[in-house]
């Protein structure tokens, strides 16, 4: 098994775990359910990012075969904080039957030399309030809560009220 950079000919394989991620976290909140056609907005929209030099994305290949991947990328602040650019975590997952081998630690120490090499020292990322798995391991890699971010669904809340 092997982590290099993602090329065109490893999206197809990026945008089935991207499917298989989503649907897991369909399962924790509806609000992660995919649209009709998400899947190829997606693959459009990760063709785009491999353009740009502030994102990374890495695949994990066994057999030439996609068994994970991760999406980075630098950010900024807004320059009213002293530090502004920052490194952000878009996406890290595993295939189902891989986890739990060493593959997602793989891939964030390869995000980390990235941001090193950029000079970034804050490292960002969003995990889903009820992923208990996915922020088992980001704490378990050292990751803190910083910040909560609240929501409120109008829909529902009018659905209750009916």
């Amino acid at each position: 098994m092997e982590i290099i950079s993602a090329t065109e000919s490893h999206v197809p394989g990026i945008v089935r775990l991207w499917v298989e991620l989503s649907d897991y976290h369909r399962d924790i909140d509806p609000f992660f359910t995919r649209r009709e056609g998400g899947d190829l907005e997606y693959e459009r929209h990760l063709r785009e990012l491999m353009k740009s030099e502030d994102h990374q994305i890495l695949v994990a290949v066994e057999d030439d075969d996609v068994v994970g991947f991760s999406l980075s990328m630098i950010a900024k602040h807004p320059p009213a904080f002293q530090s502004e650019r920052y490194g952000l975590i878009c996406d890290l997952t595993v295939k189902s039957g891989y986890q739990r081998r060493g593959i997602g630690g793989r891939l964030l120490e390869r995000i980390l030399e990235w941001f090193d090499a950029g000079g970034i020292d804050r490292i960002e990322l969003y995990v889903a309030a009820r992923n208990r798995t996915g922020y088992s391991f980001w704490e378990k890699h050292g990751f803190r809560d910083y910040m909560h971010t609240l929501c409120l669904n109008r829909q529902t809340s009018r659905e209750k009220k009916s």
